[in-house]
This record gives structure tokens, sequence and C-alpha cells, in this order.
């Protein structure tokens, strides 16, 4: 139960009261198997003693389906959510503080299996709810306002979503403290949108801080913060830190473990074999990327967009070790996906294509390479804006293509835009920065301007190249 929400023993016998009190301390601690099993001792005394359309009833099958998404059984956890929140509507009415926070995490759960549109409609009829609650819990309605802060970011409406993040931290920090570890879930959430937005620097000071919170106030092994450390240290690969990011998503896998394998362990695995890829470690980070694939297939389905990203980085692993025509099959799997689930305008997209356009760059097509690179880069475009870094990485790869096979004309000016991109969001004396310019003055010599190449050798002389996108 979330803070702010509590429940009379009158309203039911003590024993299931007593199972379900149980319960939420185990959940508090991050036993969540544990937890099911309490809660479901709970749930049949309050079937018992109350029958099953009894509000004890609803509160256990409440406390049930919450547990269950969080141990990735999501098509459990709708099946409970709905029937608790049926018992709700009809014991309490539709606008009642214990409505609206069912909905929301039903919204969460419908989130995980892919169907974010009425995910998003259960989670805006859950904001009304609470914002119409009397009494009005402020805590309750910050948990709306946290799912459709993650709602908003999956459809990649990232303003959106920052609005409803900053809204749940504001209200979580004035109820509860600054160093309340729900207040270090708001941190987190914010800190990862920020490195979706292209801003990793501004996420980074509050995932660390949100890390420091949790690991201030939580036993060493639970759940949250295995995925607070999968999420600062993603962002430390954004950054390029990748030895300060691998140790901690080790960790995130050993926490992951211990709750089996689910879309959580998935996640882990995943961005532990990215953080390996990106230091040219593909071979350790094949069977990283291959178990979760299969964790995710079937967990999840063969077609969700979480699938579609395993296929992609599995296929990127295949590509690095000289395997291009399985990796070119996955990548195609992959944006079939994507475009499927995700709709034809989402970043997720551009990546795929991106893959697709330096696999056909590696097997000298420069048709199928420049067409890729530039639908990869009008993509992304249209779903994240024209100065997001990865517009910047798509730039670059379409330049270098240009450059390769021509028009050369059209080479300099994505450089430029490369450069101009990658100042803005990494700073003027960044790696990346160093790389655009040290491939824009090769394409000066070229084109036989030496001036400017040697203007932009002198001041490139101890950078290093940029690493592969």
């Amino acid at each position: 139960m979330a803070p702010g929400a509590t429940m009379d023993s009158a309203m039911a016998g003590d024993t299931w009261l007593g199972r379900l009190r149980t319960a939420r301390q185990l959940k508090a601690a991050g036993a969540y198997a544990a937890t099911a099993a309490a809660t479901r001792s709970a749930l049949h005394e309050a079937e018992r003693e109350g029958g099953r359309d009894a509000l004890a009833c609803a509160e256990c099958l409440f406390d049930l389906g919450d547990v269950e998404r969080l141990l990735g059984r999501h098509d459990e956890s709708e099946r409970l959510l709905r029937r608790a929140l049926a018992i709700f509507e009809r014991r309490l009415g539709t606008t009642h503080g214990r409505v609206g926070y069912c909905m929301a995490c039903l919204a969460l759960t419908l989130s995980e299996l892919g169907r974010r549109a009425e995910a998003l409609e259960v989670g805006k009829r859950a904001l009304a709810a609470l914002e119409s609650a009397q009494p009005r819990d402020e805590l309750l309605l910050a948990i709306a306002l946290n799912a459709l802060g993650l709602l908003h970011e999956q459809g990649e409406e990232f303003h959106r979503a920052e609005a409803f993040h900053l809204r749940a931290l504001r209200i979580r920090e004035e109820r509860l403290g600054p160093d309340h570890r729900v207040v270090a879930t708001s941190l987190a959430n914010l800190g990862n949108l920020y490195r979706l937005m292209g801003r990793p620097a501004e996420g980074l000071a509050r995932l660390e801080r949100a890390h420091g919170i949790r690991e201030a106030c939580l036993p060493p092994q639970h759940p949250e913060l295995g995925l607070g450390c999968n999420k600062l240290a993603t962002t430390l690969c954004a950054l390029g830190r990748h030895a300060l990011a691998e140790p901690l998503f080790r960790r995130a896998q050993a926490i992951e473990e211990t709750l089996g394998e689910t879309a959580a362990l998935a996640c882990a695995l995943n961005n532990l074999a990215y953080c390996l890829a990106s230091q040219h470690r593909s071979r350790e980070a094949l069977p990283l990327y291959q178990r979760a694939l299969d964790i995710r297939e079937r967990v999840l389905g063969p077609r969700h967009p979480l699938v579609a990203q395993s296929l992609n980085n599995l296929a990127t692993a295949f590509e690095h070790l000289g395997r291009p025509t399985e990796a070119i099959a996955l990548h195609e799997r992959a944006l079939t996906i994507k475009r499927a689930t995700l709709g034809p305008n989402h970043s997720s997209v551009a990546t795929s294509l991106n893959n697709l356009g330096q696999l056909w760059t590696q097997r000298d097509d420069p048709e199928r390479a420049r067409a890729h690179f530039a639908l990869a880069l009008r993509t992304a475009e249209a779903a994240v804006g024209p100065l997001h870094p990865d517009v910047g990485i798509y730039s670059y790869n379409l330049a270098r293509a240009c450059a390769r096979w021509g028009p050369l004309e059209d080479a300099e000016a994505l450089y430029l835009r490369a450069i101009e991109i990658d100042r803005r969001a990494y700073g003027p004396d960044h790696a990346l920065v160093a790389s655009d310019m040290r491939s824009l003055a090769l394409l000066y010599r070229v084109l036989g301007r030496d001036e400017e190449a040697v203007e932009l050798e002198r001041v490139l002389r101890h950078c290093m190249p940029r690493e592969q996108a």
C-alpha cells in the first residue's frame, strides 16, 4: 500500500488483515516472491471471511496484482487488478482514492504488456479520480503522476513526461522529505528521462542522488537498488564512462537473478552486454544478449518492442564478430516489430535503420547504405527533434557515406551539423566533437582545402577517435 493509504481492521477480520500486513512488510523489504505467497494467503482468508465481493478481498487482490507486476507476471497482474478495481468501484464509487490508485497500477501493467494507448487512457482516469477524491491524498496522486510520466516517456513525449515527473517529485519531497525512498524513485525516473532527452549530465546528478538515498535506506539486495543501478549505469554509458558502468550493471544483474527470469533481469542482461560490447568485448556480450532475448520472447511474447531491442543488440554483436548475414536478418526482423508496435517515427525505428545502414556500408552497397542512413536521420528528427544527440550520430554516419561515395558537398554540411549537435550536447572538448572535426578535416584534404584542414588538425592532436555508433 502506498504512503498515505490505510486500512481499518474493522473492515475485515484480524486474520486476513494480519496476513496482509505481513505481506506488506515483506514487500517493503524487497522479498517479492514471499510477498506474493503471503498475500495469496491473506486473499484466501478474506474470501472465506467476507466473500469474494468484500472490500477486504479487493485490498488483497490489489496488493497481489501489484506484486505480480513487480515479479514480471503481467497477465496475472492485469487479471487481479481488474478484479480489485471492479470491487472498489462498486463499493466506493468511481472517484475514491483506492479506485485511482488501482487504476494507476493497472496502467503500469498494461504498459509492460505493450498496450500503451490503453495504459495511457487508464492512467488519465486514475489521475482524474485522485484529483477529485475527497479527501484528496497527495501521495496517491503522485503515484498516478509518476505512471503518466513513464507512459509519456514511452511515447517519446518527453516534455509532457518531464512535467508529470517534476510534479510527482515536488509532492513527494514536500510530504516525505528529501531522503525518502519514494523520492528516490521520482529522482531516478527524472534522471533516466533526461538521458533519453539527450541531457545525460543532468540525468546523472539526479540518478546519483537517488542511488545514494537507496543505499542509505534499503538492504543491499533490494530490487529497487537493482533497478537504480541499472538506470545509473545506463546513463554512465551514455556519457562514455563504461568502466564505471560495468560493476553497476553486474550488481543489477545479481539482484535481479534472485527474482527469477523476469523482464527486469532481461533488461539488466541486455544493458550489461551493451556495456561490454561498447568496450570491444562482443564475444562476452553475445551470450548475455542471447539470454536476454530468450527471456523476453518467453515472458513478453515474440512481437514486443523489447524483443525488437534484443534482436537489434544481438545483431550488432554478430556484426562486430564478422557475421553480417545473420546480423542483417535480425535487424530486419527488429525493424518490422518496431514499425508495427511503435509506429514509423520512433527513435527505436531510427536505430534499426542506422544499424542496417552500417551493415550495407560494410557490404559496399552505397545505395542501400545511404538510403538507410538518410531515413534514420529523418525518423530521428521526427521522433526526438533536430538537436538530439541521436540526430548527431545519424548525421555523422550519413556524412561518412557521402564522403565515401558522394556527393561530397552533402558530407560537409552533415559533418558540420554533427559538430554543432555534439558540441551542444557534450561540450566543445568532448571526444565525439573531436572525431566529427577529424572526419571533416579529412574531407577538406580530399577537397583540396588544406588550410581549413590544418586548422582543424591543430585542435585535434590529442583527441580520441569516435566510437562506432
